[in-house]
C-alpha cells in the first residue's frame, strides 16, 4: 500500500497546481514544486501511507474544492525538513522537492 501511495503521490505532485484564495496564484506546482500544505486549508484528511523518509502521506481535499489530492502536512514536514516549509500570507507552503529528500 505504501508503494502505491508513493506512486500516486508522485503523479499528483507532477500534475497538480495549487491556488489559495487571498494569496497570489502559485504558478505551476511542477515548475515551483511548492504546494499549499497547511492543515488548516484541508478537509477529509486521511493518512494513506508513508514516504521513504518517514513522512506520512495523506489524501485530502482543499476547503474550496471537491478534488482529491495526495501530499504532506506542513507541520509534519517542518519537523523533518524545516527548510522545505515557507509561510505566505500566514499559510504554510511545502517545497516538495526538499521535503521528499
Amino acid at each position: 500500500a505504501d508503494k502505491a501511495a508513493q506512486d500516486a503521490y508522485a503523479t499528483s505532485a507532477k500534475m497538480t497546481g495549487a491556488k489559495i484564495e487571498g494569496i497570489s496564484k502559485i504558478a505551476g506546482a511542477v515548475a515551483m514544486a511548492m504546494m499549499a500544505s497547511d492543515r488548516r486549508l484541508k478537509r477529509d484528511i486521511e493518512r494513506i501511507g508513508t514516504w521513504l523518509n518517514g513522512l506520512p502521506i495523506y489524501r485530502f481535499r482543499y476547503l474550496w474544492s471537491d478534488v482529491l489530492h495526495i501530499g504532506f502536512m506542513a507541520d509534519e514536514v517542518r519537523k523533518v525538513h524545516p527548510e522545505a516549509v515557507s509561510t505566505i500570507d500566514g499559510f504554510d507552503m511545502v517545497d516538495y522537492r526538499a521535503a521528499m529528500a
